[in-house]
């Protein structure tokens, strides 16, 4: 099932959030802590002592939102949000000598 999901989802499988502190805090998707619970345990405790960092997906909010604020506030299923960013990118985002 994993290989078939889509890109977005594979990368919000390994990232992080900030508490209520603003201390990064690891997030995984289920597949993942169920199949490697060890190594969950042990990345989450290095993330923690802020010896490794991964992606962190508030961060990604905040600069998908200088990209379309109005799309980026809306909320639409996987398949429809990702059609919706290629079409905004695609047609509203080139440089005008790449317009046809």
């Amino acid at each position: 099932v994993y290989e078939n999901r889509p890109f977005l989802c594979r990368m919000f499988g390994f990232s992080t959030r900030y508490d209520k502190v603003g201390s990064p805090v690891a997030v995984f998707c289920k597949q993942h802590k169920s199949t490697w619970p060890e190594e969950i345990d042990r990345i989450s405790r290095r993330i923690g002592e802020g010896i490794s960092e991964l992606p962190n997906y508030q961060n990604l909010h905040y600069e998908l939102y200088g990209i379309h604020p109005d799309l980026q506030s809306q909320r639409f299923p996987i398949n429809v949000a990702l059609k919706k960013a290629i079409e905004y990118l695609y047609f509203h985002r080139r440089r005008p000598d790449q317009a046809a």
